[in-house]
């Protein structure tokens, strides 16, 4: 039950990350749920083989929980190492909207409102005005 519990919590969060990259996020979701499962029936397969030469329980429990980990921590990296498909100083806010952070006060601004830091009047990053 617990597993199913982390992996439920790891799966949103890497949903999450991969949105704010603009990718999307049923991709990862479901990337994350087989690399969970992938890396656990591994484990199995290996526990199950130290099982027949030893005949510990245990280890057949504990290596398919640690090919579990394998695989939270491999799509946890995948993730994280995604490239944005939003220009340099730009993020994603909110569902649907793309914005620039200032980089002289850090300010969200939305993409397509203004030129300048509607705080600080700063231009945009790869705006020629000055």
């Amino acid at each position: 039950m617990v597993e199913i519990i982390i992996l439920f919590f790891l799966a949103r969060r890497n949903g999450r990350v991969a949105d704010s990259k603009g990718r999307a996020k049923s991709s990862y979701i479901g990337l994350t749920i087989l690399l969970w499962f992938g890396g656990e029936i591994l484990g199995v397969i290996l526990g199950y083989m130290i099982y027949n030469t030893t005949g510990s329980t245990a280890a057949l429990i504990l290596i398919g929980l640690l090919g579990a980990a394998a695989g939270a921590v491999t799509s946890v990296l995948i993730v994280n190492n995604l490239k944005s498909k939003f220009p340099e100083g730009y993020e994603r806010v909110g569902t649907s909207t793309a914005s620039w952070l200032c980089p002289n006060c850090g300010h969200s601004n939305t993409s397509f409102d203004k030129e300048v830091c509607f705080n600080c009047k700063t231009p945009k990053p790869g705006n020629s005005l000055t």
